[in-house]
């Protein structure tokens, strides 16, 4: 993380309706990779207006001298807090301000005939969309490369999107050392508003990309950063208070699909998930997956329970079959039920009770909805903890765990084990769902039967029936008190 201290700055700051123009300042950005935190400290009485201020636009221009090269910084919604003054000899006024975004715009010498804009996004290390490099210095201080091919995957507008990785290296003391970063790049033909087009046209894309990315490294991948290049005019872009993923270790094996499947799910996946009447609850999927894995087990639980929820209410919806009976015919259902109530309890209060359930009888239950899901999107369920109660069988579902947990009512720690096993059976459930949507074969990733039965022993047999008969143990014994 490289702090950068800049003294004697030219700022504006703009807030409401006022402007306030060349004020000195010296400013530390806590980091250039990030701009996430701006600290400054100057001596001009005139940023007592910022004080009670909440947010704050702010500009740093630099002049370039003779050949007349500007460089223009442009911190935007910045948020103000630590606002101090300090009297005497030495009165200063410090406060720190966290931007929403920061461009750095800087004009260079343009390049003849070059029409085409080039766009890089920088993103954190991703190993199964990196291309291969192996760096060899030899004596002479010198680096070569041994380079794998670059991973191309071409976009709506016909734009081609390149996963690339770029080094920086250099001598420290009496060794080598180097830095890799992992760069997507992508050219289009110069337009009207370039920053508009990667804002409204290809960073949606590159989003969506990094979504599945994620999904096939089981962690977040995504980007902090762009810079783009035209006509000699550089603009760098960070999303300064975006949540930051760390890099993805070569060693790792948490990978859902084995590395020589990437670019052919990414190739036909792509574009099924941009159209999918299902993204969005295919995004909360996701989403709830890339939990931090030391996170509370019960709420990753239920942040899986509610994914999969999502997705069986958007089928619901898409299908007509979220309820049973439609509005008007339940209304004349509903009075008749409630004329019967009234007439078999006396008490008020109970009568209330009972008809604040009413609702719930038009709506499709979530087992015959489920059934239906899975049924349709063809996902399937064998090794798989049940979702839902079954008697007969001695097995209490992973719906049962869910309004459990839903309403604070904690497993004592001794079946803490059981509970971390089913929510890997539910996360599971939900990763298959997702592959289902996405139009993609399970039996090619590592949560299919085959897969899960032969290297993890949490889906054999025996486990399994141990753990489901722990489980529906302890709630026949809790219901029986």
């Amino acid at each position: 993380m490289a702090s950068s201290k800049m003294e004697f700055q030219l700022l504006t700051f703009i807030f409401g309706d006022e402007k306030l123009e060349g004020i000195e300042c010296n400013i530390e950005v806590d980091d250039e990779s990030l701009w996430k935190k701006i600290d400054v400290y100057s001596r001009d009485f005139q940023l007592m207006k910022l004080q009670g201020q909440q947010y704050v636009d702010v500009k740093i221009i630099v002049h370039g001298g003779d050949k007349g090269l500007v460089k223009l910084t442009e911190v935007n919604e910045a948020l103000i807090r630590g606002f101090n003054l300090k009297l005497g000899h030495a009165a200063s006024i410090t406060f720190s301000i966290f931007p929403k975004e920061v461009y750095i715009h800087q004009q260079m010498l343009p390049k003849k005939g070059k029409r085409k804009a080039v766009l890089r996004y920088f993103i954190n290390k991703a190993p199964k969309i990196a291309p291969y490099y192996f760096l060899m210095p030899n004596e002479k201080g010198e680096v070569k490369k041994e380079k794998g091919d670059d991973l191309h995957f071409n976009l709506r507008g016909g734009e081609v999107l390149i996963s690339q990785t770029s080094f920086y290296y250099q001598l420290k003391g009496d060794h080598f050392e180097s830095n890799r970063y992992q760069v997507l790049s992508a050219k289009f033909w110069k337009k009207k508003d370039n920053i508009e087009f990667v804002h409204k046209t290809l960073t949606p894309q590159v989003d969506d990309f990094l979504m599945l990315t994620s999904l096939l490294h089981d962690s977040r991948v995504t980007f902090r950063s762009w810079e783009l290049e035209c006509d000699g005019l550089y603009t760098w872009y960070y999303k300064s208070q975006a949540l930051k993923s760390e890099d993805i270790e070569e060693s790792r094996f948490r990978e859902l699909v084995d590395r020589n499947y990437t670019r052919e799910f990414l190739d036909k996946t792509l574009r099924v998930y941009q159209e999918s009447q299902y993204k969005h609850s295919i995004d909360n999927a996701i989403y709830a997956l890339m939990i931090d894995k030391s996170t509370i087990l019960e709420l990753s639980y239920l942040s899986n329970f509610q994914a999969l929820e999502s997705m069986i209410l958007t089928h619901k919806r898409l299908t007509g079959v979220e309820f049973n009976f439609s509005s008007s015919d339940f209304k004349e259902i509903r009075k008749g039920i409630e004329r019967f109530i009234d007439s078999k309890v006396e008490d008020k209060n109970t009568r209330k009770k009972i008809k604040d359930k009413l609702g719930e009888l038009r709506r499709v239950s979530l087992k015959d909805a489920a059934f239906d899901f899975f049924e349709k999107i063809k996902v399937p369920t064998e090794n798989i903890w049940p979702l839902f109660d079954d008697k007969q069988r001695g097995i209490t579902g992973l719906n049962t765990l869910r309004n459990v947990l839903v309403h604070g009512d904690l497993l004592p720690s001794e079946h803490f084990e059981s509970l971390a096993i089913a929510n890997y059976h539910l996360r599971t459930l939900l990763i298959r769902c997702i592959f289902s949507l996405l139009e993609w074969d399970i039996s090619k990733t590592k949560v299919s039967s085959q897969s899960l039965v032969a290297v993890n022993f949490l889906f054999s047999e025996k486990k399994l029936e141990s753990t489901i008969a722990d489980i529906h143990k302890y709630f026949a014994q809790k219901n029986s008190r």
